[in-house]
């Protein structure tokens, strides 16, 4: 995983302005953080938006559940964002400009 990632998700709602874990401005901040990754990676911003708004309305929730154990946590976190690309009936794949092949999977 490329270092920004987690470093964007930090920077939006921990390090400039904080918010409560789980909070709705945290929800939001972290929904447009992730559209805009996912845009930028070559997928497309409802799943990345999604993926990363559900993600951390689960966040308490999924920390209580992992008990501490940090490869739970983030598979348990993983999951989360493959239930939620697939919700919005999102790609798992990034998708190809060019590629009509791509729109067919």
């Amino acid at each position: 995983m490329d270092r920004s990632f987690p470093n964007g998700f930090k920077w939006v709602g921990d390090n400039t302005i904080k918010f409560d874990n789980g909070s709705v401005p945290k929800i939001f901040a972290h929904a447009i953080m992730g559209g805009l990754l996912a845009e930028a990676t070559g997928s497309d911003f409802k799943t990345g938006a999604m993926a990363a708004g559900l993600n951390e309305a689960m966040l308490n929730g999924l920390v209580s559940i992992s008990q501490g154990n940090d490869n739970v946590l983030l598979m348990l976190s993983q999951l989360t964002g493959v239930v939620a690309a697939a919700a919005v009936d999102g790609g798992l794949r990034p998708r190809c400009p060019d590629c009509s092949e791509c729109d067919a999977l």
